[in-house]
C-alpha cells in the first residue's frame, strides 16, 4: 500500500499530508547526502507517518490550516471523534498506534515513539543518527513549508497556546535542537541553515507512492 492510499484511509487532511511528505523530503535528502550510511527507507518511513494522528488536537474552530476543497467543518469533527474514539485523547499515543496497524518494523516504531520534542535533550546526547534526523526533520517544517528552528518554535507557541506550559524546561529542549543542528550539520553535505527547498518540494510527490518498510 502507497502511503498515499494510507492518508486516504485514514482521512487524513491534504495540509497535514503536506506537512509529513515535506518532512520526509528532508530526512530523505539529509539521509542521501551523510558522512556515513544510515537507513533511509526507515527514516522515510517514519516521518511520512510521524502526525497521522493529530487531527486529534485541531482546533475546528478554524479552517484556516485547511486545504480550499476541505472546509467541510462537520465532516472534520466526525473524524476528529472518530480517532479519539478509536485512539483515545493523545495524539501521539494515536499514530504510535496507527503506525503499529501499518508495519511491525520495531526500528520505525522505536524512532517514532522517542523523537518527540520532550525528549530531545536525550536523542541529542545519543548516538542514533537515524533518531537524530527525524527528530530534527521534523523541527524544520511549518503549516506551509520550509522553516528555522527559531520560526518553527515560535509557530508552534502561537497555535498551541499551552505549548511550553507543558513543558517547563522548553528553553533548554529549544537550546538542544540547535545543538543538534549542528552536530547534524558535522556529518552532512545539506546546508542546514540555507536547505534547498525547490529541489525538497519538487521530490514531495515521488513519495506519496512509496510502500513503507
Amino acid at each position: 500500500m502507497s502511503i498515499q492510499d494510507i492518508y486516504s484511509t485514514y482521512h487524513i487532511a491534504k495540509q497535514l499530508q503536506q506537512h509529513m511528505l515535506r518532512v520526509a523530503s528532508l530526512g530523505k535528502c539529509i539521509s542521501e547526502n551523510f558522512n556515513h550510511h544510515v537507513e533511509k527507507n526507515i527514516i522515510i518511513t517514519v516521518l511520512l507517518l510521524h502526525d497521522m494522528g493529530n487531527i486529534i488536537k485541531f482546533n475546528l474552530k478554524s479552517m484556516h490550516f485547511f486545504d480550499p476543497s476541505e472546509q467541510d467543518r462537520e465532516y472534520w469533527k466526525a473524524q476528529q471523534l472518530s480517532m479519539i474514539q478509536k485512539y483515545g485523547n493523545d495524539e501521539f499515543k494515536a499514530t504510535y498506534q496507527i503506525t503499529k496497524e501499518l508495519t511491525k518494523n520495531k526500528r520505525v516504531l522505536f524512532i517514532l515513539k522517542n523523537m518527540k520534542y520532550s525528549n530531545i535533550k536525550n536523542v541529542l546526547k545519543g548516538a542514533d543518527d537515524e533518531l537524530k534526523i527525524c527528530a530534527y526533520s521534523d523541527y524544520r517544517v511549518g503549516p506551509y513549508g520550509y522553516i528555522s528552528l527559531s520560526d518553527r518554535f515560535k509557530d508552534l507557541d502561537e497555535r498551541y497556546s499551552n505549548f511550553y506550559k507543558k513543558h517547563k524546561d522548553g528553553k533548554e529542549i529549544n537550546a538542544a535542537y540547535f545543538e543538534l543542528e549542528k552536530d547534524l550539520q558535522k556529518e552532512t553535505a545539506v546546508d542546514l541553515l540555507k536547505l534547498p527547498t525547490e529541489q525538497l518540494e519538487n521530490q514531495t510527490p515521488s513519495l506519496k507512492t512509496f510502500a513503507l518498510h
